[in-house]
């Protein structure tokens, strides 16, 4: 076939994915507002529009000056006849390199009979550039029209004459001096999209429009509102003027912490017996047991292509009895220990031979699935502790990893994990060393702030931080960290004032895949949990969490 899951298995399908990148990136790198044209909508939804005397192809409310063809093999028959109507009503059509030599996937010169007639430019950014620009109206200019490679753009005109004009940096590098032309008039605003708040622009005006520069930091968005039925110049004064702060220190740990949630160890192997000769002394991936057993029972194997439990109409069968043996070590005896686990109500639970009451209903804990079920304290002790649950296996039986909860730290020995004291301090660095391995909560560092930032504004970056994102707080006030650059600045402080940043972590090191190598793969499907050979590894293979480098703080 010409493709193999998410990948081309085609020279020829590559080249055509290569000249598509190629155009979108000619675009979009000239910050040239455009969309993409999908050839079933422009058939169904799409018509020729003339409005004071200019055509527009119109699509749904969108009206466009311009269509681009390039890079393309085969064309539709109605898309071409939508083209030739453009055309003849006076629209911009521009073919870039070789019209297509298909039309509904058969061999045509209909398209480069038509592009004949029209004309077409070169394939390269210059020639579509110009023809671009001589059949639209692209009312931005950045960089007095050169453009600026890793910059987005989106401009919108509402009804009553405003302009909405974003743009990205979609680079993980500045881009700073960027000079705005537009093509307006009016009051300009900067909208801060993270905070939520507005803020006038300061511009220059002429009768050509309004200029601006404007500077972005890695991966930073600037969002402007230029109301047209506003005109009064605004003051200089008037607008955000950036703090400058001109001293930096790092914050370095030990820090003070928090968590939001109970930390977790996490059990995915264990010993099992199965009715029948299935069986293992030795401990397995849970997730093996579940293959060894279908595969004996001659039942079909858990899987993303299965039919999923709550689609299935007919009663699952029933199987033989079934025990599992986890065990775990035991440094420091928690105050309490709590098990989560999926279908509690379908086993029966055993703590170093002690029976397990199962409550009249149980929590749930992150996923309704998981259940919480409170362990015997007077079960637990030092040392090794073995955990036994034993069912009738189903078909619908879920085997999957179960986890212990609470106040106790997760500390790596050569032999497997084990429970210990929580850390009294975490260090800058990850978290999985320092008695949190499986947490996958918020964790808030606190740290005194020193007497030279008392009634001082200060910013404080985070140059690296492992989780989903941060939040820095201080003196209630409160910044949230979703993007770069992971700045916060802060208001003058109280006299001896305490910083916390909040880290909200994933669930990955919680969920898993553990296993599975490389760990940092593309995407993560069923079969990233079932890997084998040099794919898998009896290893967990975990994600760094936390803070990773000191916080710098400048004031």
């Amino acid at each position: 076939g010409w493709a193999s899951w998410l990948g081309s298995n085609s020279a020829v399908v590559d080249e055509l994915e290569a000249k598509f990148a190629t155009l979108y990136h000619w675009l979009l790198d000239a910050q040239v507002d455009f969309d993409y044209g999908d050839e079933e909508q422009m058939d169904r939804l799409g018509s020729v529009e003339v409005i004071d005397d200019e055509p527009f192809f119109k699509l749904g409310q969108m009206h466009y000056r311009c269509v681009v063809v390039g890079g393309v093999d085969t064309l539709r028959s109605s898309t071409l006849d939508a083209l030739r109507r453009f055309s003849r009503a006076g629209g911009s059509v521009v073919f870039a390199g070789s019209a297509p030599h298909y039309i509904d996937a058969l061999p045509s010169d209909a398209a480069t009979a038509f592009a004949s007639e029209i004309g077409t430019v070169g394939w390269n950014q210059a020639s579509v550039l110009r023809a671009v620009s001589h059949g639209s109206r692209q009312i931005l200019r950045i960089n007095d029209g050169d453009g600026a490679e890793g910059l987005i753009s989106q401009v919108r005109r509402l009804e009553n004459g405003d302009v909405f004009v974003a743009l990205v940096n979609r680079l993980e590098v500045p881009i700073c001096d960027v000079r705005i032309h537009l093509e307006a008039l009016g009051h300009v605003e900067c909208l801060n999209c993270r905070e939520g708040s507005i803020a006038p622009l300061a511009v220059q005006s002429s009768s050509e429009g309004l200029n601006w520069t404007v500077d972005f930091k890695p991966l930073q968005e600037h969002l402007f509102r230029i109301r047209a039925n506003q005109l009064e110049a605004i003051s200089p004064l008037s607008a955000a003027t950036p703090r400058k702060f001109e001293q930096t220190f790092a914050l370095e740990g030990p820090f003070d912490y928090d968590l939001s949630e109970a930390n977790v160890l996490v059990l995915d192997r264990a010993s099992f017996h199965c009715e029948g000769g299935c069986a293992s002394g030795q401990p397995l991936d849970i997730l093996q047991i579940d293959d060894q057993i279908r595969r004996h029972l001659g039942w079909s194997p858990r899987s993303g292509t299965m039919v999923q439990p709550w689609c299935r109409k007919e009663a699952p069968d029933v199987g033989p009895r079934l025990c599992l043996n986890f065990t775990f070590q035991i440094e420091t005896l928690p105050s309490a220990l709590t098990l989560v686990m999926e279908q509690p109500e379908r086993w029966s639970l055993r703590l170093n031979g002690i029976e397990v009451a199962m409550p009249a209903e149980t929590t749930w804990m992150i996923d309704i699935a998981l259940r919480e079920l409170p362990l015997p304290k007077d079960a637990l002790r030092v040392g090794t502790n073995e955990l036994s649950l034993s069912t009738r296996f189903q078909e619908d039986t879920d085997l999957e990893a179960i986890y212990l909860m609470g106040e106790f730290g997760v500390y790596g020995r050569s032999d497997g994990f084990v429970l210990g004291k929580l850390p009294d301090k975490l260090e800058i660095g990850t978290v999985t060393d320092q008695g949190l391995p499986f947490y996958s909560g918020e964790i808030a560092y606190h740290k005194a702030l020193p007497r030279t930032l008392d009634s001082q504004s200060f910013s404080c970056e985070l140059p690296e931080f492992a989780g989903a994102c941060a939040r820095v707080e201080a003196d209630s006030q409160s910044a949230l960290l979703a993007f770069a650059p992971y700045t916060a600045e802060l208001n003058a402080l109280q006299p001896e004032a305490t910083l916390s940043i909040r880290v909200i972590l994933t669930r990955q090191n919680l969920m898993g895949p553990f296993h599975r190598v490389p760990k940092d793969e593309i995407m993560t499907g069923p079969a990233s949990f079932r890997t084998s050979g040099l794919a898998y590894s009896t290893g967990y293979e975990l994600f760094s969490g936390g803070l990773m480098q000191p916080p710098l703080i400048r004031f």
